[in-house]
């Protein structure tokens, strides 16, 4: 996997997880959603293990939600 900045710019990684927080807008602050985002991307970068047979962008997606309810 790349690196954490890498992860950041790109711009499949940023639609995956801007559609995972769309629906806690309403919500959290455009901060929180941002902080959201960021800690997924690095605990997904850190965890995700290809074996299981889940795409890193599905995984990603669920650690978005994740987080964002955890806020």
């Amino acid at each position: 996997m790349n690196n954490f900045e890498a992860l950041l710019q790109d711009e499949d990684i940023k639609k995956i997880s801007n559609n995972a927080a769309h629906s806690f807008r309403g919500v959290l602050s455009s901060g929180e959603i941002d902080t959201c985002i960021m800690n997924a991307i690095w605990k997904s970068k850190r965890k995700y293990d290809a074996s299981k047979e889940c795409k890193f962008s599905t995984y990603l997606h669920n650690g978005v939600v994740f987080e964002c309810l955890s806020q």
